[in-house]
């Protein structure tokens, strides 16, 4: 499992990527992983939207777009068992 770091505001994220091992596709479910003490494992957050590849560049721009529009949200409970 590849762990990144997405950085935006709250409608796009950005996840910059150099991995060659693992190539993402639109439409990949990004999930929480086990460093978050937000959520709990493998807790689906976004899904790839696009992706930027430019010919000479090794890092990739992977475009992700929450599940919550966090804007509108006032309260979050997440239950852990």
């Amino acid at each position: 499992q590849e762990m990144n770091i997405a950085q935006g505001n709250f409608n796009n994220l950005i996840i910059k990527s150099t991995n060659k091992m693992h190539e993402f596709i639109l439409g990949d479910k990004i999930v929480a992983s086990s460093n978050s003490n937000i959520y709990p494992l493998n807790y689906p957050v976004a899904q790839v939207i696009k992706i930027i590849n430019k010919k000479n560049s090794i890092i990739k721009k992977i475009i992700i777009q929450p599940f919550v529009n966090f804007v509108n949200v006032k309260y979050v409970l997440v239950i852990k068992n």
